[in-house]
């Protein structure tokens, strides 16, 4: 936006400058100044057009221009002196422009103050004449301050400063305001030549009037040229008489500055007076006639263009006719008659929502309003509506009723809305925006008020055709909801698994189901308009009399809307009689007493019950016959029956056990188990097993084992429980006496063992005592295998009467306990022997214990003295792993010398080795010897008792 400022005023000043140097060329000597000044014209025509904001341009422009012309570089006073007088000159001719253009606008209406008669003589006589004054008083002033002109020349030289501005401001102002206005004739070939016809002959007048072949004998011609710009107003236009109005100034003044004109006085001073007064009689002709012809053109465009305005508007009477059912179409119609009729750039219908006005319809390029909403109070169409009145706001930026910020968002400077009226109530608005100020007249109001009318009536009319089509589409809709609702009924009734009729108050059929031609084998056909009693009655059940039959159905009740339950037998078409519950409705009509009648066949039902009450009946014969204590609980632990036995064995009545009742007689230690272990069950959905005891009113405790089945329902519901209670009493007696007779055996036993132990210890013991008469080394290693041999067997029971199971015993802790001690006893002086014991952890019985024990012994023993012979330490390993099928591999290895090349262990007469292979016979064993890296013994074995 600046930018574009600038460039406006430096287009202007550059203008303006070059005009001034043209009107230079025709200066009256001295220099000081000019018979015409076309700046001036140029000046003002740019205010109209700019505004005042063109001033910088137009002093700018003039400061250089007189700044030149009196320039003088003899001293930097002189320089000094030509600036000054430039720019107070400058100054003048800026404030006459600014003065002449507020002038014209202030008196004037019309955009253009030459479009109209009164316009030219305001512009002449105001903006011309007066306005000159002030540029030739301060221009003339300054020159004689500045001294480039005497005092005594100020009165000649104004008069000739102040006529020639006036001159160029009637001249060159008309041609630069006009410059845009169009013509009114089309551009045709003919105009051309009638165009270029103009201008010759208007040349060449010029010339012979003006030129060298001018004189005083030609001076009756000088009016001639008059008529060239009559011809150029009424033929063209005011562009064309203007430019025709310049070119006859630029030879009225050529030839009075060479001496041919026939406005020749006796002196240059009189010579101008008159040339000046001629181009202003002529200049005010020309503007006077154009200005009357415009006038005429614009009243008969005027005529032309309100003719057709109101065929626009009785062509938009004419559609809006046609659509008015259509609401939206016809706001839509018209918001674009309505931009189109008043030149605006948009428009807008706008309708009441409580205390908001919201945008229902926008003409194309203002789409974007559509659905924009507004408060009442604060704004133009708000008050409006209030008023009724239609309103004009000339200038959005001033007038505080409208909302500012939107309409600086939308580019709105003026606008005009007038309401719209239902029932003499205001209901919206239709409102037209202009993006100038002062852009709409009363002419558009009005237009605007016949197009408000349209639309009122267009809601009116749509208003009553929606409120018949509301009604009409209520009664439709009801209508189908009623063929509906009937459609949808007899489905209904027609599917239903019961059979339906109804009667009148005679007992004649008016309606009769599917399921009721299948119960009965009568057709609707059939059915309908027959007796009830007759048809589907046995006589047997009322006789020749109906009275009986008034009374089932209630023909003579008053009480409407009650149901009627009776179960009787009906027949069906053959004869055949079976039974049914009826479920007679009485429904009163406006015309009658109907009886709506369902009929259920419980043939079924009745044969079910049937069966059930016997099943009910073994039941309890059954659960009275049992031994066995019998209950049935709900699924929340309530009793709901027990047989004779359970009821002897809690002590309790069938009615003190219903319940919570049953609860009581749990002997109190086991009430809590009890309710724990039922809850589980009942949340888990499980049976359950239980042991508790029952304690009855006398004091007797009875042991009972109960158990307990889920009853479950069609859709997997828990619904209770069935279980038996069993009386365990005698044999939880029993379990007593024998788990005490048990423990007396374990005591007896623990003591056989201990006593064994001990027997065999004394043994070891006389063993090591007569070891100390035998000096032969070997009989003494005879007496110790013994011992060690005998401390095996002994170590088998000590470690059977230290635990708690006497059958069984861990072999790896007795392997470990064995092992400690042949190592202690086999010490070999300094020999480091060490034994690793890797074991399962199994539990073997004494049968396979001992056994595999006692080959422990052999085989440890024998590597402690046979495999290190050389050697200072060495590994023995015992080792029990899984083999297969439930067997295992004892193994003993060393990592000593090995056995001799070509021996046979099987064949050794070793007594060890042949207890080896006796012992594993004992637990059906075989052996296996690997001589590899030391000497390794594999054993594998069944046990005969494993407990892992």
């Amino acid at each position: 936006m600046k930018d574009k400022r600038l460039y406006k005023i430096f287009l202007l000043a550059a203008a303006y400058f070059l005009v001034a140097r043209f009107a230079w060329l025709f200066t009256i000597p001295p220099g000081h100044t000019t018979p015409l000044w076309p700046a001036s014209g140029l000046a003002l025509a740019a205010v109209l057009i700019w505004g005042r904001s063109a001033w910088l341009g137009i002093f700018v422009g003039a400061f250089f221009a007189n700044t030149m012309n009196f320039f003088s570089a003899s001293s930097l006073w002189s320089m000094s002196s030509s600036v000054l007088t430039g720019g107070v000159i400058a100054s003048g001719a800026t404030l006459e422009a600014i003065c002449g253009g507020w002038i014209l606008r202030k008196l004037s209406k019309a955009n253009n103050p030459l479009n109209e008669t009164a316009g030219v003589l305001v512009f002449a006589l105001l903006a011309g004449f007066a306005s000159c004054l002030i540029s030739a008083t301060i221009g003339v002033t300054a020159l004689c301050i500045d001294g480039v002109m005497a005092w005594d020349n100020f009165g000649t030289v104004w008069w000739t400063w102040w006529l020639g501005d006036t001159v160029g401001v009637l001249v060159a102002t008309p041609l630069f305001l006009n410059c845009k206005e169009p013509s009114w004739r089309p551009n045709t070939r003919a105009r051309l030549i009638e165009a270029v016809c103009l201008m010759v002959l208007l040349i060449v007048d010029c010339m012979f009037v003006f030129g060298q072949f001018a004189g005083p004998s030609t001076s009756f011609l000088l009016y001639t040229v008059v008529p060239f710009l009559f011809w150029a107003a009424f033929r063209f236009g005011r562009k064309e008489a203007a430019l025709v109005t310049v070119i006859i100034s630029f030879f009225v003044v050529r030839g009075t500055m060479i001496g041919t004109s026939p406005l020749l006085g006796h002196n240059v001073s009189a010579s101008f007076l008159l040339m000046d007064g001629f181009l202003i009689f002529a200049i005010l002709n020309s503007l006077i006639f154009s200005s009357l012809v415009t006038e005429r053109r614009m009243a008969e465009s005027s005529l032309t263009a309100e003719a057709a305005h109101r065929l626009d508007i009785i062509s938009t009477q004419q559609e809006i006719a046609r659509i008015q059912m259509d609401l939206q179409g016809v706001m839509m119609l018209t918001c674009e008659r309505a931009k189109q009729l008043t030149g605006a750039f948009g428009a807008v219908v706008e309708m009441c929502e409580g205390d908001e006005i919201i945008y229902k319809a926008a003409s194309k390029g203002v789409e974007k309003m559509a659905g924009w909403r507004l408060h009442m109070n604060s704004s133009l169409s708000g008050e409006c509506i209030k008023t009724g009145e239609t309103l004009i706001c000339h200038d959005t930026m001033t007038d505080e009723r409208v909302d500012r910020p939107a309409t600086v968002v939308n580019n709105v400077r003026s606008m005009v809305v007038t309401p719209l009226k239902y029932n003499e109530h205001g209901i919206g608005v239709l409102k037209v925006f202009s993006p100038e100020p002062n852009g709409f007249t009363h002419r558009e109001a009005q237009t605007l008020q016949l197009l408000a009318g349209l639309v009122a009536s267009a809601v009116k009319h749509a208003a009553a055709f929606e409120a018949k089509q509301t009604l009409l589409a209520e009664r439709t809709t009801t209508l189908r909801a009623l063929e509906e609702s009937e459609r949808r009924v007899r489905i209904i009734l027609d599917t239903a698994y019961d059979a339906f009729i109804t009667i009148d108050h005679r007992g004649i059929i008016t309606d009769w189901n599917r399921q009721a031609e299948m119960i009965f084998g009568w057709s609707r056909g059939d059915a309908l308009g027959s007796f009830v009693g007759e048809l589907i009655f046995p006589r047997s059940l009322f006789g020749n009399d109906s009275g009986t039959l008034r009374e089932i159905l209630g023909f003579d009740s008053n009480d409407m809307g009650g149901n009627r339950r009776v179960e009787l037998d009906l027949k069906r078409r053959k004869g055949e009689q079976f039974p049914v519950e009826l479920t007679v409705t009485p429904i009163q009509f406006a015309k009658g007493k109907l009886f709506a009648i369902f009929i259920r066949d419980i043939t079924g039902q009745k044969q079910r019950e049937a069966a059930m009450r016997q099943s009910e009946q073994r039941f309890r014969t059954l659960a009275a016959a049992s031994p066995v204590g019998i209950f049935e609980n709900d699924a929340t632990g309530a009793c709901l029956y027990t047989n004779p036995r359970w009821q002897k064995i809690a002590g309790l009545t069938l009615e003190e056990s219903l319940g919570d009742g049953w609860f009581k007689a749990i002997h109190p230690d086991d009430a809590e188990t009890v309710v724990k272990t039922w809850k589980a069950a009942a949340e888990a959905g499980e049976q359950f097993s239980l042991e508790f005891r029952f304690k009855k009113a006398s004091g007797e405790i009875r042991w009972v084992h109960s158990r307990a089945t889920i009853v479950m329902a069609a859709n997997g519901k828990i619904t209770g429980y069935v279980g038996t209670s069993e009386d365990i009493t005698e044999r939880k007696l029993n379990e007593e006496k024998i788990r005490a007779a048990l423990q007396e055996k374990e005591v007896l036993l623990k003591e056989v063992h201990h006593r064994v132990k001990n027997n065999l210890q004394v043994i070891t013991s006389m063993l090591n005592l007569q070891a100390g008469y035998i000096d032969d080394p070997q009989m003494l290693d005879l007496f110790r295998e013994c011992q060690i041999r005998i401390k095996t067997i002994a170590l088998i029971h000590e470690t059977l009467y230290q635990t708690v199971d006497l059958a069984q015993i861990n072999f790896g802790d007795y392997t470990r306990n064995l092992t400690s001690y042949i190592a202690s006893s086999m010490s070999l002086g300094k020999k480091q022997v060490k034994v690793k014991v890797e074991m399962l952890p199994v539990t073997f019985s004494v049968d396979t214990a001992v056994p595999c024990g006692l080959i422990v012994n052999e085989l440890v023993t024998n590597s402690f003295k046979h495999a290190f012979p050389n050697r200072l330490e060495g590994t023995v390993t015992v080792s029990l792993t899984d083999a297969h099928e439930g067997q295992y591999t004892l193994s003993v290895s060393d990592d000593g010398i090995g056995l001799p090349e070509g021996f046979d262990f099987q064949q050794s007469n070793s007594l060890g080795l042949v207890l080896v292979h006796a012992l594993a016979g004992q637990v059906d064993g075989t052996v296996e010897v690997v001589n590899e890296s030391g000497t390794t013994f594999n054993i594998t074995f069944s046990p005969k008792k494993q407990i892992s």
